[in-house]
């Protein structure tokens, strides 16, 4: 089999691998049962204590809540020197192109709260664990952290991450092996449920 070929089979079976070691963590036999069926289904949860961890690492943070319902991602982050910033953050769009972009747009609710201080900071620290869950390799790259990524304001009340501009997604792009699992792994769609975002991806049959 061709080393590419080998190289794809891989890197699929690393997303499937960080999939499974999460249900080492799963308690009782519902919990099993249910992240196994998201296993089968290519779902994989980010929890909202890694997107608070995320958050609570930004330079000058003192204090970081991120929890997730149906309704949206909630953030209540207080800064030093008394500033503090809370918002509802909904997924709106996603934009996976061969290499090309690998963006997810998300809406505040209410729309004021995006003009909150350092929302946009805030916004760019939940690009790590997504991307980290999206792409497990990537946390094997030289990057010290996963990190957060860039972010672009998208009307009043929306913002953009570019995926790629996570450090370590970065270090995974200027490999030109590594590189390929930027394209073979692909986010389908973004859900919310009690205590996670769910990545809904898409991988290529590689007879794995």
């Amino acid at each position: 089999m061709s080393r590419p070929r080998d190289l794809v089979r891989s890197l699929v079976r690393s997303v499937a691998d960080g999939a499974r070691k999460r249900l080492e963590d799963a308690t009782g036999l519902e919990a099993l049962r249910g992240q196994l069926r998201e296993l089968a289904q290519q779902r994989l949860p980010v929890s909202a204590q890694s997107l608070s961890t995320a958050v609570a690492h930004l330079e000058g943070v003192e204090s970081a809540s991120v929890t997730v319902d149906p309704t949206g991602i909630h953030v209540d982050v207080s800064f030093e020197g008394g500033r503090t910033t809370a918002a509802r953050i909904v997924p709106a769009r996603i934009r996976f192109a061969p290499r090309g972009a690998k963006e997810l747009t998300f809406r505040v609710e209410p729309a004021a709260a995006a003009r909150g201080y350092r929302l946009g900071d805030v916004v760019g620290a939940l690009a790590g664990p997504i991307a980290a869950t999206l792409w497990p390799i990537a946390q094997l790259t030289k990057a010290r952290t996963v990190g957060s990524a860039s972010i672009d304001r998208d009307g009043d009340d929306g913002f953009t991450l570019d995926l790629r501009t996570v450090p370590a997604v970065r270090a995974m792009a200027s490999n030109a092996s590594t590189a390929m699992v930027l394209e073979v792994i692909e986010l389908g769609d973004v859900s919310l449920r009690d205590g996670a975002v769910v990545l809904q991806i898409r991988l290529p049959n590689v007879g794995i």
